[in-house]
C-alpha cells in the first residue's frame, strides 16, 4: 500500500492469506491551510483494483500493489485592506470590499493598491505594506490558503494659520493619526500672541504657547495676535 502527497491509506502493507477480500481506503488531508481530494487507485497484480471507488475491495489472488493518488484542491485566497474598504486590484480588477478567490495551487496572480487614497475631507490613507511582504504591486503564487492584507496608515490634515502680526509652525500638512504635534506661534515685533482657536478632534483652544496637540482627526489651528 502506498500513496502520493496529500493523504493516507489503510490498511498498512502486510501479508494476507490467498483469496482474502481486503477493503482498502484512502483519506485525503484537509486542514485550514490546504486540502486534497482523492483522485483514484492505481493497482497492479492479480485481483488488484484501479479506479475511483473509495473504499474499494481487492482479492488476494497474488501479490498486489495499490497506490492512492490525491489532487490538491483550489486554495482559498482572501485579499483585503486595513482599514477596510480601501481600493485594491487583483489581476487588474478593482475592488474595495474584502474578496475571496479560489485559485489553482501555485498559480500566479497580481495584487496591487494605490497610495495615497482619499477619504473624507482632511483624511487620507497611505500604504504601509502588504501583510505577506512585497511591493505595492507584486505577484503572488500561493500553494496554501492565504490572506493578503494591504495595510494603510491613516493621516489627517493639519491646517495652520496666523492672524496679522505673527507666524506659526509647523506649516500646514498631513500628519499620521495619533501623532503628537507641537505647534507654536511667534509674534512679530510690536505684537503679542493672544491665543489659539482650534477646531477638530483633539484640537486646542487657549493661550499656551507652544502646545502639543494629538491628531485625532483633521484639525485647524489659528493663532491670534494683538498690536
Amino acid at each position: 500500500m502506498s500513496h502520493g502527497t496529500g493523504g493516507t491509506v489503510t490498511p498498512a502493507s502486510g501479508w494476507k492469506n490467498s483469496g482474502t477480500a481486503v477493503s482498502i481506503s484512502a483519506t485525503p488531508t484537509s486542514n485550514t491551510s490546504v486540502s486534497y481530494s482523492f483522485s483514484g487507485w492505481a493497482g497492479t497484480g492479480t485481483g488488484s483494483y484501479s479506479g475511483t471507488n473509495n473504499p474499494a475491495s481487492v482479492t488476494m489472488n497474488g501479490p498486489i500493489s495499490e497506490n492512492a493518488a490525491f489532487t490538491q484542491s483550489p486554495v482559498q485566497v482572501t485579499v483585503q485592506t486595513n482599514p477596510a474598504n480601501r481600493s485594491f486590484t487583483v489581476d487588474g480588477t478593482s475592488y474595495t470590499a474584502t474578496q475571496t478567490f479560489s485559485w489553482q495551487p501555485g498559480s500566479s496572480h497580481t495584487i496591487a493598491t494605490t497610495s495615497p487614497q482619499s477619504g473624507d475631507t482632511g483624511v487620507r490613507y497611505v500604504w504601509s505594506n502588504w501583510s505577506g511582504g512585497g511591493a505595492i504591486s507584486h505577484t503572488v503564487a500561493p500553494t496554501t490558503n492565504k490572506t493578503y492584507t494591504a495595510n494603510f496608515t491613516t493621516q489627517y490634515y493639519l491646517t495652520m494659520s496666523a492672524g496679522t502680526g505673527g507666524k506659526v509652525t509647523p506649516s500646514s500638512g498631513w500628519k499620521s493619526s495619533g501623532a503628537a504635534v507641537s505647534i507654536s506661534a511667534t509674534p512679530a515685533i510690536g505684537y503679542t500672541f493672544t491665543g489659539w482657536t482650534g477646531s477638530g478632534t483633539a484640537s486646542y483652544t487657549g493661550s499656551t504657547n507652544p502646545i502639543s496637540i494629538m491628531m485625532g482627526g483633521p484639525i485647524t489651528e489659528t493663532a491670534a495676535f494683538t498690536h
